[in-house]
């Protein structure tokens, strides 16, 4: 009857977890072994199950995002690599996640967008950093200060485009 009925659809749902969870550990084994191509198409499968699974929302979902942008960053494909990452981070700060978890994965994004030279997104990213760093762990432990320094070399790094772009010595 229906208890049958719902031990049914219960073992589907868990089969449907473990197929998830099988093809991340695939994802990664393509992935450490160069296959990046495939590494990406593999996490955007699972995460596609993991979307049907959970919702489109669920906190589970963010590390399957975060693998997925960092797939595409190493394909080199910048715009996806943030959208999935930026997706990551808005799921945990909705799902009121733990501050270190939000934070591991702002930074993610700031240095994102810093190894594909958007100077003002990263700039942007790392004093949102700061911000959550300052509340989280107060304005002198070493997280903050890290991020502080960040801010500091990103800028440094933008005036130096700037003079050479200008073709003026410093």
């Amino acid at each position: 009857g229906i208890n049958a009925e719902y031990m049914g659809e219960r073992r589907h749902g868990q089969d449907s977890v473990e197929v998830g969870a099988a093809l991340i550990e695939m994802a990664h084994t393509c992935q450490h072994a160069g296959h990046h191509t495939e590494a990406a198409a593999i996490y955007t499968r699972s995460l596609a199950i993991m979307e049907k699974i959970y919702g489109t929302k669920h906190e589970v979902l963010a590390s399957v995002l975060v693998d997925c942008a960092n797939a595409h960053a190493l394909l080199q494909q910048y715009s996806a690599s943030v959208r999935f990452m930026n997706t990551a981070l808005q799921i945990l700060e909705r799902s009121n996640a733990e501050a270190i978890r939000i934070d591991e994965v702002a930074t993610k994004l700031a240095r994102l967008h810093r190894d594909f030279g958007k100077w003002g997104q990263a700039l942007r990213c790392w004093h949102n950093v700061l911000a959550l760093r300052e509340v989280t762990y107060g304005s002198n432990d070493h997280h903050t200060i890290s991020a502080r320094e960040e801010i500091v070399s990103l800028h440094r790094e933008m005036e130096n485009i700037e003079i050479k772009r200008v073709g003026k010595s410093p």
